[in-house]
């Protein structure tokens, strides 16, 4: 398996060896979008969870008033 840092940081290099495999080259730039959109949601999911775990501690603060 190829290591999604490596691809980020030398595309070029695997559009070339994935066309020299006699395969498309377009694969390589699918699999980057795929991943920058894998990290987004990523991202608002820990967005979503920070706000859930503060909702939470000020639940906890009025349940304790």
């Amino acid at each position: 398996m190829i290591d999604i840092q490596k691809l980020r940081e030398n595309s070029d290099y695997f559009r070339k060896a994935t066309e020299n495999k006699q395969r498309d080259p377009l694969l390589v730039d699918k699999v980057l979008e795929l991943d920058t959109q894998k990290r987004e949601i990523l991202q608002k999911v820990e967005t979503l969870r920070a706000e859930r775990n503060k909702l939470g501690k000020e639940e906890e603060k009025l349940e304790n008033l």
